[in-house]
């Protein structure tokens, strides 16, 4: 917590705070062996002192006995007791004489000396060993007080630390005013600048003159807010001339909206208008081929029909089949219209993809008869799901198309070989999912173009002499209708093995997602390719 609070200092504070606290310790480091010299030099002063008045002591004449007498010396007790007869009564004595070192016979008189704190005063106690004139050993003790050693130790202490602390307010206030020359006087300059440009004065410039490190970092910064101030110049140059090209895109997507507007009206009264004769061309050819087809079979048995009747015949075969195709091309880009002027609705209800499957085949089995190509069911799950039937079945009916179309024919004529799969799966990665796939074994697809095939008016072959007709819409209007079902049109093909073509559904529809326009499900298909 408090190194957080440190942290979170401004740096006007924080350099002092911590140089003070540097230079406190570099004092009182500084300051502690000059006071424990001090100390050292007081004690040994002492020792010297004690021994001193012993020999003074010592000096004068001894008694008859060869012991001398007890006697006070500059306020100091000197004494001589015998070693033999110390007694354990005396503290002192005793205290002293376990004290000395052990004897030794490169020393003649061993010393030792203590001491003690008695309140402000200090009690020494010095004691030596030496030799009587009778050969027994006799301890001298010496003790003395000095009264006024705890206070000739404060003052002196004082004197120590306070040379130390003066050294550290005169150092802080160097300190304080070189740092606050040199770095916060420069920093608070730039801090109030960057305010003022977070405040979006872009004017402001720094005025530091140091002629240091913070003077051209001062520079750099003024160069930089100049360079801001030419490029934000030419912004708004781009963005007047920006505002410009967008109100001529406007106009031009005014224009556009217009056009599409008109070409989705002409569509669809061209379609109108083209439909009624091409009805009547199919109508009326069918009925031709009927009647020739008639005539034919009333010739007598094992008679030839004459050549011009089966000119007549073939000829109008190839009338109706044109006239259904170009038909079907209207009816396509008619569908392709409405759904990219955003007119195609969804009638969401409950839906058997099973049955729609098997309906689809049917409906598609004659087609696959005259290819020799079999359409085999592999109904997997018959789940009901939400969906529009009628688009789903659209989008069937188109994939089953191209299957069929492009899939290697059978050699039995009157029976498919089952080259065509309809498959219908559950998704284990999306259990709220369906995956509805057509599969055939035809020739596949480059992966250069299975891209390309989905965009309108694009096929896989598209060279004049190719040998399958169609206009290239089926699987444009295919994905835009598996994007209106909140679905996805997928494909997975190899060269020489077929390909597979899956639309995604799923099981229930969302009707609080909003519907995509074309133009945004091709932009997203896009993104997600890219």
């Amino acid at each position: 917590m408090a190194t957080r609070w440190v942290r979170e200092l401004s740096i006007s504070y924080k350099l002092p705070l911590l140089l003070g606290a540097s230079v406190a310790a570099i004092v009182v480091i500084a300051s502690a062996p000059a006071w424990l010299r001090m100390r050292e030099l007081v004690r040994v002063g002492e020792y010297e002192l004690s021994r001193t008045l012993v020999q003074a002591w010592l000096e004068e004449h001894p008694d008859a006995d060869g012991t001398r007498p007890r006697r006070v010396i500059a306020g100091a007790t000197i004494r001589a007791i015998p070693i033999d007869e110390i007694d354990a009564r005396d503290e002192r004595a005793t205290e002293a004489f376990e004290a000395l070192p052990p004897p030794s016979a490169d020393r003649a008189v061993d010393t030792v000396m203590l001491e003690r704190w008695e309140g402000l005063g200090r009690r020494y106690l010095y004691a030596e060993r030496r030799p009587a004139p009778d050969g027994e050993p006799t301890l001298i003790v010496l003790e003395r007080v000095s009264e006024n050693a705890g206070v000739q130790l404060g003052v002196n202490s004082l004197y120590v630390f306070g040379a130390g602390f003066v050294v550290l307010g005169v150092a802080l206030v160097a300190f304080y005013l070189i740092s606050s020359r040199l770095v916060l006087r420069p920093l608070r300059s730039l801090r109030l600048w960057a305010e003022a440009v977070r405040d979006g004065n872009t004017d402001e410039r720094v005025d530091i003159t140091t002629g240091d490190e913070f003077g051209q970092l001062a520079e750099t910064c003024n160069l930089m807010l100049n360079a801001l101030r030419e490029r934000e110049v030419r912004l708004r140059a781009i963005n007047t001339s920006l505002d410009g090209k967008l109100n001529q895109l406007a106009e031009a997507n005014a224009t556009l909206d217009e056009a599409s507007r008109l070409k989705g009206e002409f569509i669809a009264n061209m379609s109108h208008e083209l439909r009624t004769p091409l009805n009547a061309i199919i109508g009326f050819g069918d009925l031709l081929l009927d009647v020739a087809r008639q005539e034919t079979s009333e010739l007598p048995e094992g008679e030839n029909p004459p050549p011009i009747l089966e000119r007549r015949t073939r000829y109008l075969e190839h009338i109706v089949s044109a006239a259904r195709g170009l038909l079907h091309l209207i009816e396509s880009m008619l569908e392709l219209a409405k759904i990219e002027a955003g007119r195609v609705r969804v009638a969401v209800e409950p839906a058997d993809l099973g049955e729609l499957c098997r309906g689809a085949a049917m409906m598609m089995e004659p087609q696959a008869r005259k290819r020799r190509v079999g359409i085999e069911l592999d109904l997997r799950v018959s789940p009901r799901v939400e969906t529009d039937p009628r688009k789903v079945q659209q989008i069937l009916l188109n994939l089953l198309s191209n299957a069929v179309k492009y899939a290697a024919p059978g050699e039995d004529e009157d029976r498919g070989d089952g080259e065509v799969i309809i498959r219908l799966e559950s998704l284990v990665a999306e259990p709220a999912a369906v995956r509805l796939s057509v599969i055939d074994n035809g020739s596949g697809i480059p992966p250069e173009d299975q891209e390309r095939i989905f965009q309108k008016f694009e096929q896989l072959d598209a060279s004049e002499t190719r040998s399958h007709g169609g206009a290239g819409l089926g699987l444009a209007i295919s994905r835009e209708l598996a994007a209106m079902l909140q679905g996805e049109l997928q494909l997975v093909s190899h060269m020489g093995l077929g390909s597979m073509f899956s639309l995604i559904l799923p099981v229930s529809y969302d009707h609080d997602r909003p519907a995509m326009q074309p133009g945004e499900q091709r932009f997203e298909g896009a993104v997600s390719r890219g």
